[in-house]
């Protein structure tokens, strides 16, 4: 199969389609081991309202537990999204996997969502679509919440609702369905990571349904059976945050995300791996005398047993630790034998015991995200640990637009010749843009452009034509220019049955008359082939295009 490209990225699979976008998984063409997941976007419309949403996601951009926008690209006619690729499974996945999963795991996750769910909030920005299969686990463990704020693509077997009621009804709130201007969208989002905890404990859905109508009806007149009726391990605690989360009424429900992270905070405990559980286990049946005597006298040989070990160790070995400073350049997140150290640091200090330690730091933005060493440390011992990481140089992206056509360069390199429109990642700085059009009045443009971090600077050309005298008759042209287009690009190129040289899109010249043009392509090993009988003229065509998606 040929290579296909988007934009500056190679694509390397095609992992999801629907009536709003297909998504891929790509590389970029100059930077190997930058990968991103492109959503690219068929229907013009949404275009304008991506980017609007995109403004905002900017300002969560600090939040670690959200997927980021690396950027939008024009294909085409499409809009194509650029995001952060993840490197795991969906929570929806996981559950599929393992069924009900554990409540510390559980109660970790949702505490995870909801902590992004408080920080969105508070800059003005909801999700809207809280749902497993919206959640990523990482292969480190960490939570990422993605499709923040960008429309779900149709291939979701939960069914996207069209139109004005946006989300997906397993997960939806009851007012959601019709919602208005004063629908409180944060209790949206609350009602649906109430519904992710009940579907993680217990390994299904609080109301079910053949389709989006009878889910919404469920919702709107039934009542939701309690989570503990289907895992009774359950603690009533947690129910109890699972049904005020769930409650129909937006009003009965935590008010904010705060309030709601508070409430899992409370039954989580305070310890500081955030393992314990502070739960009320029924009472245990009374106890026989004779095992009550056994239990008393294994209790009281521990109790001697610890008394001995703590005096042996007070005398001898108080004290005994070492040191090990530890400097990231820019920064990293810091982990001591599997625990957190510290996120985001520069600098960080780690007292342990005497022996041996793997100190791991990781940075999401360098070219090699992880390193890790192995230390000894000795009583009393000072040990200093520099990781410093390579960060690749930060970009921006300049669209670029020839009306009608033109051969565009940036920086003297070739982008495309006959091109409408195209888009380029570039590193930050100055380039310089030349667009050509030889049957132009004027048949050449330069400009300069300085292109900041992250932003997206768009140029346009309009090239004019030299009007023909008005007393002349106007002849038949001896060849006529026709772009031949494909989707995907790439295609072979057949005129009346000889093959050409060079693959769609491509400018060929046809002499007047009739002629037959086929093209064929291969996609996932298949060879498809597609043809059309085209007569040209002075009044066309200027174009040919074959759509094998379709």
């Amino acid at each position: 199969m040929e290579e296909q490209f988007i934009g500056s990225y190679r694509v390397l699979k095609k992992i999801g389609a629907g009536g709003m976008a297909k998504v891929y998984l790509a590389v970029h063409q100059d930077v190997p081991n930058l990968k991103v997941i492109l959503k690219v976007l068929s229907d013009p419309r949404l275009g304008q309202r991506f980017k609007q949403e995109a403004d905002k996601l900017a300002l969560l951009e600090d939040h670690p537990n959200i997927c980021r926008i690396k950027g939008f690209l024009s294909h085409g006619e499409d809009t194509v999204i650029a995001m952060e690729y993840i490197e795991g499974i969906t929570l929806e996945e996981k559950i599929k996997k393992e069924g009900r999963l554990s409540l510390s795991e559980s109660l970790q996750i949702i505490s995870d969502v909801v902590d992004v769910l408080d920080f969105a909030h508070r800059k003005g920005t909801y999700h809207r679509d809280i749902k497993p299969s919206n959640i990523m686990i990482d292969k480190k463990g960490r939570v990422k919440i993605i499709d923040f704020g960008i429309a779900k693509a149709e291939t979701d077997p939960n069914l996207t609702v069209a139109g004005s009621a946006c989300g997906t009804p397993a997960y939806m709130a009851p007012e959601q369905f019709t919602p208005t201007q004063d629908t409180n969208y944060a209790l949206v989002d609350i009602y649906a990571a109430g519904t992710t905890l009940y579907t993680m404990l217990t390994g299904e859905c609080p109301f079910k349904g053949d389709n989006e109508f009878a889910i919404r009806d469920s919702k709107l007149f039934s009542e939701v059976a309690k989570p503990r009726s289907v895992n009774p391990d359950i603690p009533k605690q947690v129910e109890e945050i699972i049904m005020k989360s769930l409650a129909k009424e937006p009003g009965k429900r935590f008010q904010s995300a705060s309030e709601m992270q508070a409430a899992l905070d409370a039954v989580r405990g305070t310890a500081k791996d955030n393992e314990t559980i502070l739960v009320h286990p029924p009472p245990s049946p009374p106890m026989p005398p004779s095992r009550k005597w056994l239990l008393r006298a294994a209790a009281a040989l521990v109790i001697v047993a610890v008394a001995a070990w703590a005096v042996n160790y007070f005398a001898i070995g108080q004290g005994k630790t070492g040191t090990i400073e530890i400097s990231v350049v820019p920064h990293g997140d810091v982990y001591v034998d599997n625990s957190l150290l510290g996120m985001n640091v520069t600098t960080v200090l780690f007292t342990g015991a005497p022996g041996r330690h793997v100190i791991r730091v990781h940075n999401d933005e360098a070219v090699d995200t992880t390193r890790s060493e192995t230390v000894w440390l000795t009583e009393d011992s000072v040990l200093k640990l520099p990781f410093e990481f390579t960060i690749p140089p930060p970009t921006g992206t300049i669209d670029i637009t020839a009306a009608p056509f033109g051969d565009i360069y940036v920086d003297g390199n070739l982008l495309g010749r006959g091109l409408k429109d195209t888009s380029l990642i570039c590193d930050t700085g100055r380039h310089i843009i030349r667009v050509e059009n030889r049957k132009a009045t004027r048949k050449m443009r330069h400009d300069t452009v300085w292109l900041a971090a992250d932003e997206i600077v768009s140029r346009a050309y309009t090239f004019t034509f030299p009007k023909p005298p008005v007393d002349t008759v106007e002849s038949e042209p001896a060849f006529r220019d026709v772009v031949v287009v494909s989707n995907p690009r790439g295609a072979y190129v057949y005129i009346d049955g000889k093959q050409q040289h060079n693959q769609t899109p491509y400018t060929f010249k046809f002499t007047p008359g009739e002629h037959v043009v086929k093209v064929k392509k291969t996609i996932e090993g298949e060879e498809l082939e597609q043809e059309r009988t085209i007569l040209v003229g002075k009044d066309g065509p200027d174009k040919v295009v074959f759509d094998f998606e379709k």
